[in-house]
């Protein structure tokens, strides 16, 4: 799973579109050499309820939030932008596997 580091890397040197991909909706993140990864807009989930599914995508970092274990560093994204932010562990956010 990618660190913190690694996605503010993604998202200071990286483009990101909007797109839809073998009918799913997401950004395709391009690199300044070209690579790139499509990330689909999974949403998120709390307990039963799947909330901005096509709309927005939450992915986990491997890096808690510093103040207390209960949050994780994310990144999440919609048609207009991306941030990071600290989000609750007990939500339910896609992962993104890396290899070293």
């Amino acid at each position: 799973m990618p660190t913190d580091e690694e996605w503010q890397e993604l998202e200071a040197g990286c483009s990101w579109t909007g797109i839809v991909q073998n009918d799913v909706v997401g950004v395709r993140v391009t690199a300044k050499n070209g690579n790139g990864i499509f990330l689909p807009a999974a949403g998120y989930r709390e307990d039963t309820h799947a909330g901005n599914v096509e709309s927005k995508g939450y992915y986990w970092s491997s890096s808690l939030y510093p103040p207390g274990p209960d949050c994780a560093m994310s990144i999440s994204f919609e048609r207009n932008g991306h941030s990071r932010f600290d989000g609750a562990r007990y939500f339910g956010h896609p992962v993104r596997p890396v290899a070293e």
